[in-house]
């Protein structure tokens, strides 16, 4: 699981034995472009063809990958960060972002 703490905070990669920062342009691409919109990946996956999401990731130099796997992580009513994973179809990769998530919250 990856999970980007918001605002600035250290960004970690979590395994499922250890964590590590991002290493990939990639890895920072998908999930920074999932905590700047703060919306949940399937939807910016449908979202993504549309002009105005293809100007903002022009304006941004291509450095946005709207692909799903991403949830947010919510604190007292306040975006935490945010926890991705990779490597199976998108929405089994959601389904298990949301399990890291509620482990991350102690929900």
């Amino acid at each position: 699981m990856q999970c980007v703490p918001a605002e600035g905070a250290d960004t970690i990669i979590c395994g499922s034995t250890s964590c590590r920062p991002p290493r990939t342009r990639i890895e920072w691409r998908r999930l920074n472009t999932f905590v700047a919109f703060g919306r949940p990946t399937g939807v910016l996956m449908n979202l993504a063809d549309l002009p105005i999401f293809r100007g903002i990731q022009a304006a941004e130099g291509g450095n946005m990958i709207y692909g799903q796997g991403a949830v947010l992580i919510i604190r007292d009513g306040v975006l935490a960060g945010a926890a991705w994973m990779g490597g199976g179809t998108g929405e089994r990769d959601e389904e298990s972002a949301n399990v890291g998530a509620a482990l991350v919250t102690g929900g």
